[in-house]
């Protein structure tokens, strides 16, 4: 009898304790979970009833122990997988995750791919020059190869006035090719055609290379081609060779924001070799200050 009263008042002890510590967990809640603080205040309450209620419980209980001592040869001990308030508060901490798990993970909002750059390229036949100076008529022959046109290099060279010691001047390669793709030459600001830009070698202003940029997207947004001059060494470091060539431009990539960052070329020097598609494109800081560094600079838009 005496057993079972120890018994039984440390089972109280410890029921007042775990109602004790749910009412202390109440007061270290946040006020976003104010339905959870709801709810545990609501089993404070009863825990405290119960606390009140205890000398009256104890009779009682005791009673029902002989009862049960003499039906049963040994009592049941206290189980707390089956006490209500540690259930409830074991749910409510396992709930804690699922809502943390839900917020978003700023992590992987961060590391989120940035948009690829756009590139725009007209792929044409390339044209190899048939001697040391007739890079101006290759390229007139891969630009109106563009517009589904076909020209020998050798009629080229004499319409262009291509010579082995001027090479090719801009106004004729934006006369010739107006000729041949608009029908005629441009005589004033509003008819179509192909137009020169001569410039001189170092002062390619940032205004200046502004502009080209600007007339260079509005000729790949039209489904349009261009030629610009370059200085070999600077494209192509390891030939050792410093002189005005001209290439055709064909493609651009564009960056999310816009910004023309590469540009493709198709170059008709019989020294290049391309192994890949990756050798056709330059960054556009060194194409620019190819362009600037070239003996006589210029292009055609």
């Amino acid at each position: 009898m005496k057993t079972s009263l120890k018994k039984m008042n440390l089972f109280l002890c410890l029921t007042g304790l775990l109602f004790g510590g749910c009412h202390t967990a109440q007061s270290t809640d946040t006020p976003s979970r104010s339905a959870e603080k709801a709810t545990e205040s609501s089993t404070s309450q009863t825990a405290q009833s119960s606390q009140h209620s205890q000398p009256q419980s104890e009779k009682t209980i005791a009673q029902s122990s002989v009862e049960k001592n003499a039906a049963s040869a040994q009592e049941p001990e206290f189980n707390e997988n089956n006490d209500p308030v540690l259930a409830s508060m074991q749910s409510q901490s396992q709930k804690t995750p699922q809502q943390d798990s839900s917020s978003p993970d700023k992590s992987s909002v961060s590391q989120a791919a940035q948009p690829a750059p756009t590139r725009i390229v007209y792929p044409v036949t390339r044209s190899v020059q048939e001697n040391g100076w007739y890079c101006g008529p290759a390229v007139m022959q891969m630009l109106l190869s563009h517009y589904g046109l076909e020209a020998s290099q050798s009629n080229l060279a004499q319409e262009l006035n291509t010579s082995s010691v001027t090479g090719t001047e801009y106004a004729d390669l934006a006369r010739v090719a107006s000729v041949h793709v608009f029908g005629a030459e441009v005589q004033s600001d509003e008819q179509p055609g192909f137009r020169p830009w001569i410039g001189k070698t170092g002062s390619f202003s940032a205004d200046e290379q502004s502009t080209f940029l600007r007339r260079l997207k509005r000729d790949m947004d039209s489904q349009d081609v261009l030629s610009a001059a370059v200085d070999v060494s600077v494209l192509y470091p390891s030939l050792n060779i410093s002189a005005a060539h001209v290439v055709l431009i064909d493609g651009i990539e564009v960056s999310p924001e816009g910004e023309i960052q590469k540009i493709r070329i198709e170059d008709p020097s019989y020294l290049i070799e391309y192994e890949n598609e990756e050798e056709h494109w330059f960054d556009i800081n060194l194409f620019l200050r190819a362009m600037d560094q070239c003996a006589e600079p210029g292009y055609i838009w």
